[in-house]
């Protein structure tokens, strides 16, 4: 392994989580590095430890004071940093917990890589591993449930989504529970209203704003003014509008039918 810059372990941040290695683990894990010597650094984005919180602790066992990191803000770094230590499969939990901390770094790439290519792959423009594929690598989940917690993550800002995520923390639901949960959310976006009168209402208010928001929100281009999880929140609003409105479409469509079919046969 490469030298890697000492770090003081007194200078670290407090993380306000813990590593989910046993006292047993953690103290193998010192005899191992006593005999064989640290195989792997610790890996830092933004002052937080994103792999490596059983290192720091087989560390402060031994009494040792700094410790080996890899530092960096570039998530290709990062991530591949992460695999070549990884040593066992991480709980969905704590897998989120890194996409959580590892986000901004990710946001950061997904940027670089667009404006470097211009929004297309262009010839002679290497851009490295997918951002699917790191996120995998960092994750160590599968290919499928990397890109669930990529896009759960995403969406944090939303306070039903952080309950979800608080709870794959702690174990009460997965990722695939998620997507379950999400899937069930957009069924049911779009309730009924009671009564004509309440239709009519909503829907010159809604008409209104809507032909308002379309109007100015098309004068923004790109958005390249807004961060990426501003444009993200954009999107996922526009993609509940878009689905509800094709559901309402839909029924509403099936009703004109079933009148005129009505209107016929009285006729």
């Amino acid at each position: 392994m490469a030298k890697e810059p000492a770090l003081k372990l007194a200078d670290l941040l407090p993380q306000g989580r813990t590593t989910e290695a046993t006292p047993e683990e953690i103290q193998k894990l010192a005899d191992d590095i006593l005999t064989k010597g640290l195989k792997h650094a610790i890996v830092i984005f933004d002052g937080q430890v994103v792999d490596g919180l059983a290192r720091i602790e087989a560390f402060k066992i031994l009494g040792w004071e700094e410790i080996p990191a890899v530092v960096s803000d570039k998530f290709d770094v990062l991530a591949l940093s992460i695999a070549k230590a990884r040593t066992q499969v991480l709980s969905e939990g704590d897998a989120v917990t890194r996409l959580l901390i590892l986000n901004p770094a990710i946001d950061r790439l997904v940027s670089y890589r667009r404006t470097t290519s211009g929004g297309i792959k262009k010839s002679g423009v290497t851009l490295g591993p997918p951002i699917r594929e790191l996120v995998r690598v960092a994750t160590g989940l599968t290919l499928g449930k990397a890109e669930i917690a990529r896009r759960l993550v995403r969406r944090a800002s939303d306070p039903e989504v952080l309950k979800q995520i608080e709870q794959i923390k702690a174990g009460q639901t997965t990722l695939y529970g998620y997507l379950r949960w999400q899937q069930e959310s957009e069924k049911s976006e779009l309730e009924p209203v009671a009564t004509a009168d309440e239709v009519r209402l909503v829907m010159n208010k809604g008409l209104r704003a809507l032909a308002t928001t379309v109007e100015t929100m098309s004068k923004f281009g790109p958005a390249s003014q807004l961060t990426l999880t501003e444009r993200q929140k954009i999107m996922d609003s526009l993609s509940k509008s878009l689905r509800a409105g094709r559901k309402l479409g839909v029924t509403i469509r099936k009703g004109m039918h079933e009148e005129m079919e009505e209107t016929s046969d009285e006729g």
